[in-house]
């Protein structure tokens, strides 16, 4: 593989404070502070309508926050009295429709973003190195409208990595794309932004794409950030009862504890933290890996079976009515009417006063 000398990879993002609305509406973005490490890529994790890509253009200058400060590397973009104009920001980004020029070449279409620069030879190595980059040197000469939608996109993102911007930003780039496609991009996609180093910012409503392409996760709802953390951190350890939901499959039961165990319908539980609860009423996370269902027993019954070869996703009957689901590795061991135990098989599990909200 070449080595694509890339520029510029300590710029850090620094966002302070941001809030963003449109007339007198309640603000799309609140109070929203969060630092991108240089070299980094952090994720923005949300349903849609949660101010994630209202966020990213404003990092790109194509809104302007109503309050807050946001800098690239030591340089205030956007802040009181302070404005940096898009094109000056020094940043890249891909949306979710690629938007090439159908007339230019794909080689052209790449080399848009380097007109000013240079002599015409150094030009066209970079070109070269960028195509090589994401897999595309034999394309060079071929009309975006002959590729397919994976193939755009690849050189929208050489397109934007070709003036080496300080930070790169993508906006659900793969949303487009049918399934088995947006799985192979992805991986692809987040070793080329690893390789080249450059701070990137990732908008995505999908889990498993900002597991692959996040070093950290911010998760939006509702304009405001819930939790800023790697996705081991996330999973295991999610701030309130709406991330667990939307980070993964969760079942959130009721338990009585008792110092750092807790009486639960799947039984007993072991709480996580420092600190043990007070005696009392918890809502316990169970994730569906942490149960397993053991056949014959008396407490619950199999309503529904879901094989996915590498697993089986059971949901599960209580007494109480509740519906539970436990997702066992390897084959399928269940059908639908079985009479069956429930285990918890977890280490530890995470906890919350009862009275929770449970939006």
């Amino acid at each position: 593989m070449m080595h694509h000398a890339m520029g510029r990879t300590d710029t850090a993002i620094t966002i302070e404070r941001v809030s963003i609305r449109y007339g007198d509406a309640p603000p799309v973005v609140r109070d929203v502070s969060l630092v991108v490490a240089a070299g980094s890529t952090t994720v923005l994790l949300g349903p849609s309508g949660c101010g994630k890509t209202t966020l990213l253009r404003a990092i790109a200058g194509l809104e302007t926050p109503s309050a807050g400060r946001i800098m690239l590397g030591d340089r205030t973009v956007s802040g009181p009295g302070e404005w940096v104009a898009p094109e000056r920001r020094q940043v890249g980004m891909v949306f979710q429709d690629p938007s090439l020029f159908p007339h230019l070449t794909v080689a052209e279409n790449v080399a848009f973003g380097l007109r000013r620069t240079g002599d015409r030879t150094s030009r066209d190595l970079r070109v070269a190195e960028m195509l090589e980059l994401v897999g595309l040197a034999e394309m060079a000469g071929r009309k975006p409208g002959t590729l397919s939608g994976g193939q755009q996109q690849r050189v929208a993102l050489a397109r934007s990595l070709a003036p080496s911007p300080a930070v790169l930003l993508l906006d659900e780039p793969f949303s487009a794309l049918d399934a088995m496609l947006r799985t192979q991009l992805r991986t692809d996609v987040a070793a080329i932004v690893r390789e080249v180093g450059v701070t990137t910012v990732f908008v995505t409503h999908d889990q498993d794409e900002a597991f692959v392409m996040g070093d950290t996760i911010a998760v939006m709802h509702d304009g405001v950030l819930r939790q800023v953390a790697s996705p081991e951190q996330l999973y295991r350890c999610p701030a309130d009862p709406w991330v667990a939901d939307f980070v993964g499959e969760s079942n959130i039961v009721a338990g009585v504890a008792t110092g750092d165990t807790a009486a639960t319908v799947v039984g007993t539980v072991r709480l996580d933290g420092s600190v043990p609860p007070p005696s009392g009423d918890v809502d316990v996370l169970v994730r569906p890996e942490h149960l397993t269902a053991v056949a014959g027993g008396t407490q619950a019954v199999i309503a529904s079976v879901e094989f996915y070869g590498h697993d089986a996703r059971y949901e599960v009957r209580l007494p109480t009515g509740e519906v539970v689901v436990v997702r066992e590795q390897g084959d399928q061991r269940h059908v639908a009417g079985d009479p069956v135990d429930l285990h918890w098989v977890g280490s530890s599990a995470r906890w919350w006063p009862a009275q929770t909200d449970r939006r």
